[in-house]
């Protein structure tokens, strides 16, 4: 994927989050293609504009947080996908590790897409809402991509979208970039 399709999917998820989850359904992916197509690069979006955010902060310092930041948000990724593979038969939904994989990298796309504010670390905080509307966006993904019955699909979502939430906070509690933003 490229970076203007990569946008222009990023940008989806935004403004029509179900829509958008209707056109993924059906794409041929495996999780190797969805983690070098989608969130390796999504993710550098943030870690790159951390870097150029809060470089004033001493050279070395700033590299090393965005590469924790970018490492950080890949394995969180990782995790999320494998929570929703492990949780599945709870919610009797089909435990099919390239969809949950599917289902979490795209959730990561509006707080991938949010980072761009790490440009101007006052506003850092912004990525945290970012990560907010992520879960919003899983819970509009699970019924089209888990095959999980309805009364279902809020209780998985939550779950779910716990586990992406925990995943945010600690990165920004990691990087510094939620607790202190602005300061290194």
């Amino acid at each position: 994927m490229g970076w203007a399709s990569l946008a222009g999917t990023a940008k989806a998820f935004w403004v029509r989050p179900r829509e958008a989850w209707e056109e993924i359904r059906d794409q041929e992916t495996d999780a190797a293609e969805l983690f070098t197509g989608v969130v390796f690069p999504a993710a550098a979006v943030p870690a790159i504009a951390h870097l150029l955010g809060f470089w004033y902060h001493g050279f070395f310092s700033t590299i090393f947080k965005a590469i924790l930041w970018y490492a950080l948000a890949v394995v969180a990724v990782w995790v999320v996908g494998k929570t929703l593979v492990l949780l599945a038969p709870q919610f009797d939904a089909v435990p099919d590790e390239t969809k949950a994989f599917r289902l979490a990298a795209y959730s990561f796309l509006p707080y991938f897409s949010a980072g761009i504010f790490y440009l101007l670390p006052f506003l850092s905080i912004v990525t945290l809402f970012g990560g907010l509307y992520g879960m919003v966006v899983l819970y509009h993904g699970i019924p089209v991509l888990m095959n999980i019955p309805d009364e279902k699909s809020i209780p998985y979502a939550l779950t779910g979208g716990t586990v992406m939430l925990i995943a945010v906070v600690l990165i920004g509690c990691l990087t510094g970039g939620l607790i202190w933003p602005g300061k290194p």
